[in-house]
């Protein structure tokens, strides 16, 4: 009996979904309320009983600025974006908390829990302030709060939080109930259990209300567009990480064009350059939040990329024909060296020196026409290092070790 009053119920949303129903479906869609989509959950829809005015009580809108952006949506089969509703975009008009959607704008919204109304016929939509139906639970740390954000009370997510090293709790506003566990990433936390002792980084943070169990998940990094190695706008480059604070991939082979790099596969929180993608410095340059395409240079590379300062940087990897190069032109002695490098060019006087650390930071740099030089190490921290060595025959990077 109960297996069938199951297909019942899916055989009936079906039906509304798809159209059967008498009322067209109305839905929200966009970063503000869980990303976007064509093909909303249903957690999304606004109710109806004439197929004109659609309503919800106390819907969650996320974010802010473009990370909270909306639209409303008529829900087809197949999935379309053709019926999208926004704002209008007549200068002066302003879109929030209310506007009539004339065109397919975003709206911009604002964080918080809201009554919404919307008009089928004239477009016309309001949103007034709701209630938060659900209890509010902090990530604390000395007293600062990072706000987590739920659908059911129950599941709590803050997802890609940059967090400096500290120790965190779990806290329900306006109650004493606290929740903790030392360990570190995931755990079961406790009442009034020690605080999770979590490093610096950016994590996709999860919280159960009901159980305790937690997760400091390393927020997923990856590179998209034409100029990255992906090389499209569709699928993404996912960069490696062992800090959740230096992300790398190594000899990628791009070609020349734009790119971003976003959080986990989404455009939620996406990193571009500071200004045009034409006034771009490559192959180095801090990328920022929401910022434009940032123009690529064709080659092989290790790319680097500092999660929290927005640092990227393309440093030339030593491919085989690279090696080849090193190998016929330079000799460098000792490697490993705990002090120098003496770098020797056995045909042409070397013109310049570079030398990166292992995320693409420039730690050395010299100009000079000479055909033997001393690169100093002393002052170094131990690891692998990438120095780029030309003459006027061209140039090669080659792996140092400092022990």
């Amino acid at each position: 009996m109960k297996t069938k009053l199951l297909l019942l119920n899916v055989a009936f949303f079906l039906c509304s979904f798809y159209g059967f129903s008498q009322f067209d479906v109305i839905s929200l869609t966009g970063d503000g309320v869980g990303g976007w989509t064509n093909n909303p959950a249903t957690t999304n829809f606004l109710t109806t009983t004439d197929g004109i005015t659609y309503t919800k009580q106390n819907f969650q809108i996320t974010g802010s600025g473009s990370t909270a952006a909306l639209k409303f949506i008529k829900v087809v089969s197949p999935p379309s974006w053709d019926s999208t509703y926004g704002p209008s975009s007549a200068a002066g008009t302003p879109n929030w908390p209310s506007g009539s959607a004339t065109t397919t704008d975003n709206i911009a919204g604002v964080a918080g829990f809201w009554n919404v109304t919307f008009n089928l016929t004239t477009k016309a939509y309001t949103f007034t302030a709701g209630v938060n139906p659900n209890p509010t639970i902090n990530i604390t740390n000395s007293g600062a709060a990072i706000a987590m954000t739920t659908t059911d009370g129950i599941n709590y997510t803050a997802p890609s939080r940059t967090i400096a090293a500290g120790n965190f709790t779990f806290a329900q506003a306006g109650s004493p109930n606290v929740w903790g566990n030392p360990a570190f990433p995931a755990g079961t936390a406790t009442a009034g259990g020690s605080p999770v002792v979590a490093p610096n980084g950016t994590y996709n943070i999860s919280f159960n209300r009901n159980t305790g169990v937690y997760n400091f998940a390393t927020t997923s990094v990856g590179m998209i567009g034409v100029g990255s190695p992906s090389g499209n706008w569709d699928n993404d480059a996912v960069m490696t990480t062992t800090n959740a604070v230096n992300y790398t991939i190594n000899n990628a082979t791009i070609v020349s064009g734009n790119m971003k790099i976003r959080d986990n596969g989404s455009w939620t929180f996406q990193f571009g350059a500071n200004g045009p993608a034409a006034t771009n410095t490559f192959p180095m340059a801090t990328m920022v939040a929401n910022g434009t395409d940032f123009a690529t240079t064709a080659g092989t590379y290790n790319i680097s990329f500092n999660r929290t300062t927005g640092a990227i940087n393309f440093a030339p990897a030593a491919t085989a024909s690279n090696n080849l190069f090193i190998q016929e032109n330079f000799n460098i002695m000792p490697n490993p060296s705990s002090s120098k490098w003496n770098i020797s060019s056995k045909n042409n006087e070397i013109t310049s020196i570079q030398i990166f650390d292992i995320i693409g930071k420039q730690v050395f740099s010299k100009n000079m026409n000479a055909l033997d030089y001393s690169v100093d190490a002393s002052n170094l921290n131990k690891g692998v290092y990438v120095a780029k060595i030309s003459t006027i025959e061209g140039s090669g990077s080659v792996k140092l070790v400092k022990n």
